[in-house]
């Protein structure tokens, strides 16, 4: 983790300097991916100071993505006080998006008559991500689980 000071922006009358720290952490290449679709990331993502992050409170979880995994890139995250933990809750809710937006491409083509695997297939390539980085029965599973308590939720009726 490094830090710098930024002075206060041009012509403002405050005398103020922010402490602008820098977290590195390795993500999955799947996370990875979505920044660069999504987010246009190029060098680090920049966090403004309107943000709020709940951090985690599985430590043991958080330390191992600090170092290089398999199948693991590098992000640099850079922000107001910002850490480690609070870094990897970002890197999770961006997984967790990822999840989300397959699920409901997956369901919208399923809707459509055409096959869950099939759409599966063509989410990955739609964001580059080739067979050795997420497999195609994992993520194919992972649809299966989000129908699962998908149905379940719609069983609930309206009137209680």
């Amino acid at each position: 983790m490094s830090s710098y000071i930024c002075p206060a922006p041009e012509g403002s009358c405050y005398l103020y300097w922010i402490m602008i720290k820098q977290v590195h952490i390795y993500a999955p290449v799947h996370v990875f991916k979505i920044l660069l679709r999504d987010y246009d990331y190029r060098d680090k993502l920049y966090l403004g100071k309107h943000y709020h992050i709940i951090s985690p409170t599985n430590y043991q979880r958080c330390k191992k993505w600090m170092e290089p995994q398999e199948g693991s890139r590098r992000i640099t995250i850079e922000g107001l006080d910002m850490n480690p933990f609070k870094a990897y809750a970002i890197i999770r809710s961006i997984d967790k998006q990822f999840r989300e937006k397959m699920n409901t491409y997956v369901l919208g083509q399923v809707n459509a008559g055409r096959a869950a695997r099939t759409a599966v297939l063509e989410f990955l390539e739609l964001y580059d991500i080739l067979e050795e980085e997420i497999k195609l029965d994992s993520a194919y599973k992972d649809w299966r689980r989000f129908m699962a308590t998908n149905k379940k939720r719609s069983r609930i009726p309206l009137w209680v």
